[in-house]
């Protein structure tokens, strides 16, 4: 279905409403009170596109007149937040990607095709739930933000985490801060396949036909009409994980310390067809995994370090980074890692350092580290290769260390 303006979304919304009984009980529930959410959430009796119009309906009024224009200010600050480093973004969406739940070893896909002007996002995720289309669906009200996921089962030995970094708050919108006649979101998960359009609302899902049924959760980013040339995205995504130079890793890699994905592929398709791609992995050494100072932890743990049920508060890990371009020689890094289970607060997390490992004689000169929030704080760097992952409290737009 295409809509060219909100009026134009919103009469459609209003018929499907008048048309449909099912529609139209649930926005009267949620017109009601905020405690029915729980209750249309919970009706599966709504197919996934009505529960998608459900909230289109409900979301549609923030962008009225009468109503306050409270999504209209709220689009406008993301784009004074992001407006700057609008390709944040793709940070964000790796991080949502990170903190979703798989029942495989985490795969990622990042597709960047100059002919159809997308960037896609596949990844092999359990699948969007309704809660989680609740959340990108609205802006600061991400159901993963400090988080404990209470279904991860603690097998594996070493450093873990239960805690959600925040999936689909409102950093996912800083996409939309890119300069373009417009930018659309698709998203084709778990049965549900809708868009998010900049020129009808940022949090107004549409509804699409075609659901991809490959178990795969796709994110598509549609640039029409950029003010720049889209041929310099991939160039782009080659400098941010720091596939052309290495040497940048510890300042601005956004892969060190995801917490579940491990490998990352990019490919590139040219308007002439041409294809190109790169990868980027980390690998831990789990033989020289150490763990030292074992105690009883006394308080919620949302992330730690575990080995054969019992708890330590530091281990230590080698591991190596490996860059593979489709053509030419791999690089590899090899890396330590240290990590503590700190207590913040009455809440276990982990502060981690990671670092090359240096010999006497290099052939190359390492450039500045830098601080983490699972991803890397630019503002924030040092003259030494090594960078520092803690439980920074930070701002919507990931600056601003307290």
């Amino acid at each position: 279905m295409h809509f060219s303006t909100l009026e134009e979304y919103a009469n459609y919304l209003f018929d499907r409403k008048e048309a449909n009984q099912k529609i139209r009980e649930a926005c009267d529930l949620l017109g009601r009170s905020d405690d029915n959410i729980a209750k249309v959430m919970g009706d599966y009796s709504l197919s996934p596109q009505e529960f998608i119009e459900v909230i289109a309906l409900r979301r549609r009024e923030g962008y009225s007149k009468s109503a306050g224009n409270g999504n209209v200010s709220a689009e406008n600050q993301t784009d004074r937040m992001y407006g700057n480093t609008p390709w944040k973004f793709v940070e964000e969406f790796l991080q949502n990607a990170d903190d979703c739940k798989y029942d495989k070893t985490p795969e990622i896909k990042i597709i960047v095709d100059d002919q159809k002007g997308t960037i896609e996002f596949i990844y092999n995720e359990e699948g969007f739930t309704r809660d989680d289309i609740w959340a990108l669906t609205a802006f600061e009200q991400s159901t993963k933000s400090n988080e404990i996921d209470s279904l991860l089962e603690l097998e594996e030995d070493g450093v873990f985490y239960k805690e959600r970094t925040g999936r689909k708050g409102i950093g996912f919108k800083s996409v939309f801060s890119l300069e373009a006649e417009n930018v659309c979101i698709h998203i084709k998960s778990n049965g549900y396949s809708f868009r998010l359009d900049n020129a009808i609302g940022r949090i107004i899902p549409i509804w699409e036909d075609g659901h991809i049924d490959d178990g795969n959760t796709h994110v598509t980013v549609e640039i029409q009409k950029p003010s720049f040339e889209f041929e310099s995205i991939f160039p782009n995504f080659i400098a941010i994980f720091c596939a052309d130079d290495y040497t940048a890793l510890f300042k601005k890699s956004p892969v060190l310390f995801m917490h579940r994905l491990r490998d990352i592929k990019v490919e590139h398709i040219s308007k002439n067809g041409d294809r190109d791609s790169f990868g980027i992995s980390v690998e831990y050494d789990t033989n020289t995994q150490k763990f030292e100072s074992e105690f009883i932890p006394e308080g919620t743990i949302l992330a730690g370090i575990r080995n054969q049920g019992k708890y330590y508060q530091k281990s230590f890990s080698q591991l190596q980074i490996s860059i593979t371009p489709s053509s030419g020689e791999s690089k590899v890094i090899p890396c330590v890692r240290e990590t503590w289970m700190v207590n913040i607060d009455s809440r276990y997390r982990n502060v981690s350092i990671m670092c090359p490992i240096m010999r006497s004689v290099e052939d190359h000169k390492w450039t500045t580290g830098s601080l983490f929030r699972t991803f890397p704080m630019i503002d924030n760097t040092f003259d030494l290769p090594f960078a520092i992952d803690a439980p920074f409290e930070l701002n919507s737009s990931r600056k601003g260390i307290e």
